[in-house]
């Protein structure tokens, strides 16, 4: 019994390292979807300000044209004003005139204000250009590391699975079946007992069933988390798995 317990433990070691890799591929997946979100924020952005952009434009020239229209009518109205013939003409024409240049420096003060919108929208652009710049370059460089990494670890796992199919080879098949059944449900299938506790789940073992787990006759699974168990001497450290 002992060397299938220890080809359990070998196997079990095996499946740790196939865990271990699932884990970094998702940690680089991870990192590089965050940094795609990035991008596509950013992006999204970017064509916000940009339209933004050009409706300040719009309206700026809007205003402009307005108070060069403005203008123009000033200057007919002045005119008129200049050839009244009589007070009742001329102060109609004054009126016009006034009401027309307060018209104008409105447009013109909205179309002063609209400048410095376009200047700050056009420094948000630029500010936001820059970070896209940036965020899509190191895309790009963790978009390569991401895909070397990836095609190791598959090198990798193929060679460890192969030393799994020899490993298994060493296992009796109901046993096996057992180890594959418990690490299906649980996703760690062995664990280690230390001290009288099982280092699966932490719970402390009946000490009849401890002792026979010292010296076992057959696999032996842990009354609570049902793992395979390892007796180890006191003091070893665990390696569940």
């Amino acid at each position: 019994m002992r060397d299938q317990l220890e080809a359990l433990q070998e196997l079990a070691k095996i499946d740790r390292g196939f865990r271990q890799f699932d884990a970094e591929l998702e940690e680089l997946r991870g990192r590089l979807e965050e940094l795609r979100a990035d991008v596509s924020r950013i992006r999204e952005l970017l064509d916000r300000e940009k339209g933004q952009l050009d409706e300040v434009e719009r309206l700026r020239g809007q205003a402009v044209v307005e108070a060069t229209d403005l203008g123009e009518r000033i200057t007919r109205s002045t005119g008129r004003a200049n050839v009244a013939r009589n007070t009742r003409e001329r102060d109609a024409a004054t009126r016009e005139v006034e009401v027309l240049r307060k018209e104008r420096e409105e447009r013109q003060q909205r179309a002063g204000d609209l400048e410095k919108g376009v200047g700050d929208v056009r420094d948000s652009i630029a500010r936001h250009e820059e970070d896209f710049k940036k965020l899509a370059e190191a895309l790009e460089s963790e978009e390569k590391h991401v895909s070397t990494r990836t095609a190791e670890i598959a090198v990798l796992r193929e060679e460890i699975e192969r030393a799994r199919a020899d490993v298994t080879k060493k296992v009796r098949a109901d046993i096996l079946r057992k180890y594959e059944g418990i690490r299906s449900r649980k996703g760690t299938a062995v664990a280690e007992a230390i001290d009288g506790v099982c280092r699966g789940c932490n719970v402390s073992l009946p000490p009849q069933f401890y002792a026979k787990l010292m010296a076992p006759l057959d696999v032996m699974q842990c009354p609570s988390c049902l793992r395979i168990l390892l007796a180890r001497p006191a003091g070893a450290g665990a390696v569940t798995s």
